[in-house]
């Protein structure tokens, strides 16, 4: 809890490796279910570079670059909408190093198929 009713989905980690994937899965009483992406936000505290993916590995988003220190916050971009659509789950991977150490996910944005 960020705050404010602001809940993370992923708020950051220890582990410095490169291209590391973290999958976001939704369920809906306690069944897998495929939703539409329609973008989520973030906190940065130092930036990083990102993919992002459905299940299938076709981008969402492509090498987008996170910049900003202290809380600086933003949208993250859907960029190809289709691969966003109808999807059981998706993928940020982090392109650089520390990436996911540095940058807080939250307020995830759906649509329900």
């Amino acid at each position: 809890d960020l705050g404010g009713g602001d809940l993370a989905f992923f708020l950051n980690s220890t582990n410095t490796a490169l291209d590391i994937t973290w999958q976001v899965t939704l369920t809906v009483n306690g069944n897998p279910t495929n939703f539409t992406l329609n973008g989520f936000d973030y906190a940065s505290f130092g930036g990083g570079t990102f993919d992002l993916t459905n299940d299938s590995g076709s981008l969402i988003t492509d090498n987008h670059i996170i910049t900003g220190n202290g809380g600086a916050t933003g949208n993250f971009p859907i960029t190809n909408v289709t691969n966003a659509m109808d999807i059981p789950s998706f993928n940020i991977i982090g392109l650089t190093a520390r990436s996911l150490t540095l940058v807080d996910f939250h307020n995830i944005s759906v649509t329900l198929n």
